[in-house]
């Protein structure tokens, strides 16, 4: 793609920009979109050879591309918490999706937003992140909608955008997007699957659980339910695309930073969970994709390859990016050095977890730019037919798709 010429590397970022006053602009309007179940190695940015995602690949032409960037869980409460609150799941405490809620007493982005003048709204296909459970804390507006609506809910935020252009905003959108069920609207459906597929399975909820008692899958089926997610990340971006074009259409683009990633990605068959991710420790749904655009402030073309950020860093880049205090307890860091050309910045690994009510039912997993390590002391199983090592070590630049556990090397 004609894009990816214009990527530069990281040793390139000091001649970008040098002085972190320069990345920062203050009042800047801030829309900060995360989407479901999406897996970065399915963006054209990140290296996927369909062309499913333009309007995000958008973003990082026009931006900044952080390569190793990972969510700290693969389910959507306490990752989302994560991102909104800058702090670690054992932290906030939000480790399930059911019986569990967002505590008062975390500060969000919203609420760190509104009290600097912001009008805050937030706009979120997943029925779940509803405001009974704590996520609509700071929002001045808030809607949920079922994932059947997506599109109209993204047109419910165009119409928000259009009318509250006059005001210093931040708008939160969490699309549904590539969760299952794998079934996006008609054309979608077909765009990637191949016609003469004669098999069982579309993407159907319960088909997709009953694959998960499966040890095995035909070929073409795994090829057609996968195309189908493909299909889902392809219509999502398109509606976000939408999105993008409303803050061009009234003139806003320049004066919003736009921020994209995911709450976490999707097995898609890799290893043990088929099409699923809440109890995986790997890259499949712990690396996200993570973008960032404010064009005129922030550096353009630009791929961070050799860092590792964590989701918990967002909305500390958000607040510096536009000059607003973070509150206290956030436990993210500023990823603007990084874009300074500051090269000992970033995280020497990133954290991650599967967390259970019950010690010592939790699964540990620590990333580095090379090695993936994950370590299971109490054996726990979380669920039938998963099974971890109590301890595991993978060799990223060896075995990216992690299969050959080395630990006993």
């Amino acid at each position: 793609m004609a894009w990816v010429a214009r990527l530069v590397l990281i040793s390139c970022l000091a001649s970008c920009s040098d002085d972190l006053a320069e990345l920062r602009a203050p009042n800047m309007n801030v829309l900060l979109i995360t989407i479901d179940t999406l897996r970065a190695d399915h963006l054209g940015s990140y290296g996927y050879s369909r062309d499913l995602t333009p309007n995000l690949d958008a973003i990082a032409e026009k931006g900044v591309l952080f390569e190793q960037a990972f969510s700290h869980r693969g389910l959507t409460f306490p990752s989302v918490a994560s991102i909104m609150t800058s702090k670690y799941v054992y932290t906030h405490g939000v480790i399930g999706m059911y019986k569990t809620e967002l505590p008062a007493s975390h500060d969000t982005l919203a609420e760190v937003m509104r009290g600097a003048g912001y009008r805050t709204a937030g706009f979120t296909s997943h029925a779940a992140l509803s405001p009974s459970v704590g996520f609509a804390q700071g929002f001045d507006d808030f809607s949920v909608r079922h994932s059947d609506h997506e599109d109209r809910l993204l047109q419910q935020a165009r119409d928000w955008l259009e009318e509250n252009q006059q005001e210093r905003f931040f708008l939160w959108l969490h699309s549904f997007g590539a969760h299952s069920p794998y079934q996006p609207p008609p054309e979608w459906q077909q765009r990637f699957t191949k016609p003469d597929y004669a098999g069982a399975y579309d993407g159907d909820q319960a088909q997709l659980y009953e694959i998960g008692r499966k040890q095995e899958l035909s070929a073409e089926d795994e090829y057609h339910i996968k195309a189908l997610y493909d299909g889902k990340v392809a219509y999502v971006d398109e509606l976000i695309g939408g999105l993008i074009g409303q803050l061009d259409a009234l003139g806003l683009r320049e004066s919003t930073l736009v921020v994209a990633t995911a709450d976490h990605g999707e097995e898609l068959f890799d290893h043990f969970f088929y099409f699923s991710h809440e109890a995986s420790a790997y890259d499949g749904v712990l690396r996200v994709p993570l973008l960032m655009s404010l064009p005129g402030h922030l550096p353009e073309g630009v791929v961070i390859r050799d860092k590792v950020v964590e989701s918990v860093d967002i909305v500390p880049t958000i607040l510096d990016v536009v000059e607003v205090k973070p509150r206290e307890g956030m436990q993210g860091r500023s990823l603007l050095p990084l874009l300074a050309g500051l090269d000992d910045e970033g995280h020497e690994y990133a954290y991650g977890s599967i967390d259970h009510r019950v010690e010592p039912k939790s699964i540990l997993t620590l990333r580095t730019p090379r090695w993936r390590y994950i370590h299971n002391p109490g054996k726990y199983i979380p669920g039938a037919h998963l099974s971890y090592k109590v301890e595991e070590l993978y060799d990223l630049r060896e075995d990216p798709e992690q299969q050959r556990n080395v630990v006993e090397d």
